[in-house]
C-alpha cells in the first residue's frame, strides 16, 4: 500500500503541480489515518504516527487537528457527510412511495459494511473503556441521529421534532441491531436479503406507528 506522502505527491501532480492547500492537507491527514487503522489497528494510530506518514511534523497536523480526538472525530465526520451526500442521491431517485424503505435499507448497508472492519466500528468497540472514543462516537450517533431525523421529517411533513426524533431512535436501533447479529445469521445460514427486508418493514410500521398514533 503506497505512503500517504506518495499519495500527496500524485494529488498534487494531478493538480498541475500546486502545492496543496489546508483542506488538502487535512483530507490527505484523514486518509494517513484511515491506512494506519487498516494496517495496525487503532492501537497503531497516534498523532505522531499520522505525521509521519503523511511526511510533516507534529506540530503540523496539530495545526490542523489538535488533539487524536480531533483527527479521529473529523474522520467520523468526513465518512458521514460522504455517506449522507450519497443517501441524498439515492433518494432523488426512489419513488416517493418507497423513499423510507430506501433510505432504511441504504442505511443499513453501510452499517454491515463497516461492521466488517471498518475505522468506526474500531471506535465504537473501544467507547466502552476509553474516553476520546467515547467521545467521538457519543458525537457520531448525535449527528446519525439527526440525519435519520430530517430524512423521516421530510417524508412525514405533519410530524414534530419530537416523534421524529424518536422514529430515528427505533430505527437506528433496528440497524444496528440487525447489523451486530449479522455474524450470527451467517453461522446460522440465514438469508442477509431477508434480514434487510425484515428491518425494513419493521422499520416503516415504527415510523408509520409513532407518524400515525392509534
Amino acid at each position: 500500500m503506497p505512503a500517504c506522502s506518495d499519495a500527496r505527491g500524485r494529488r498534487a501532480r494531478e493538480r498541475g503541480s500546486r502545492v496543496a492547500g489546508q483542506s488538502e492537507t487535512r483530507d490527505l491527514a484523514l486518509d494517513c489515518l484511515e491506512q494506519i487503522c487498516r494496517e495496525a489497528g487503532l492501537d497503531g494510530v497516534s498523532m505522531r504516527a499520522v505525521a509521519r506518514r503523511l511526511g510533516i511534523s507534529l506540530a503540523a497536523l496539530q495545526y490542523h487537528f489538535p488533539t487524536k480526538a480531533a483527527l479521529l472525530g473529523a474522520f467520523v465526520n468526513r465518512l458521514l457527510a460522504g455517506h449522507e451526500a450519497r443517501l441524498a442521491e439515492v433518494l432523488d431517485e426512489a419513488p416517493d412511495e418507497d423513499r423510507l424503505g430506501v433510505a432504511v435499507r441504504f442505511v443499513l448497508e453501510v452499517s454491515l459494511k463497516e461492521a466488517e472492519g471498518g475505522l468506526l466500528s474500531m471506535i465504537e468497540a473501544r467507547a466502552h473503556h476509553d474516553a476520546t472514543a467515547a467521545a467521538v462516537v457519543s458525537a457520531f450517533r448525535a449527528r446519525y441521529l439527526r440525519a435519520l431525523g430530517d430524512i423521516i421529517a421530510g417524508l412525514y411533513p405533519g410530524m414534530d421534532a419530537r416523534a421524529s426524533a424518536l422514529a430515528s431512535v427505533l430505527v437506528a436501533s433496528l440497524v444496528d441491531g440487525a447489523s451486530d447479529y449479522a455474524g450470527a445469521v451467517d453461522h446460522l445460514g440465514l438469508d442477509r436479503e431477508a434480514l434487510s427486508r425484515g428491518v425494513v418493514e419493521s422499520a416503516r410500521l415504527a415510523v408509520e406507528a409513532i407518524a400515525h398514533p392509534r
